[in-house]
């Protein structure tokens, strides 16, 4: 059995404190060996009547050699091949319009270019104030296996219904 893709979660839980929102959040390692692709990805949100909201939100990617997930190893993705810098997502600003809200991205980049190190890590900072602590999920969905004795991202799977299926 193959496996061409992983999802690893970095950050689970509710950004707070309510009210005055000014802080940094750091996501746990996650060890990208064996993968040549990382797709980092992001989802805020609140249900609950968040009024009086003015605030701003800035995700990026980090990296390090070692699996300590605080300390001074940690440093932003300034060099990736596949976005020829940074390694970030948009600022997510919300204003005082937001009752409820929900906001997602991704962004995609190559492991495998020789700058990469062992483990990534997604970084949040925020400022301002919001009624109620958002939700936030943040992981990476490691893809493209490089050890091909496990999987074969050029093959393709054949077989019709009640039929044995084989890997091609």
């Amino acid at each position: 059995m193959s496996i061409d893709w992983v999802l690893r979660p970095s950050m689970l839980g509710t950004i707070s404190p309510p009210a005055q929102l000014s802080g940094t959040w750091i996501g746990i390692p996650v060890n990208k060996n064996g993968f040549n692709y990382a797709s980092a990805f992001y989802c805020l949100g609140s249900v609950i009547n968040s009024s009086g909201v003015d605030a701003t939100f800035y995700f990026k990617v980090q990296e390090s050699d070692s699996s300590e997930a605080t300390g001074t190893a940690w440093t932003d993705v300034i060099n990736g091949a596949l976005h020829l810098g940074s390694w970030d997502f948009d600022t997510l600003t919300l204003s005082t319009s937001v009752n409820s809200f929900v906001y997602s991205d991704n962004s995609t980049e190559r492991l495998t270019d020789g700058n990469r190190k062992q483990y990534l890590r997604i970084h949040a900072t925020s400022v301002g104030t919001l009624g109620w602590g958002p939700k936030c999920t943040a992981g990476f969905m490691l893809y493209g296996p490089i050890d091909t004795l496990y999987s074969n991202i050029s093959s393709y799977v054949t077989g019709t219904q009640n039929s044995d299926v084989s890997v091609k």
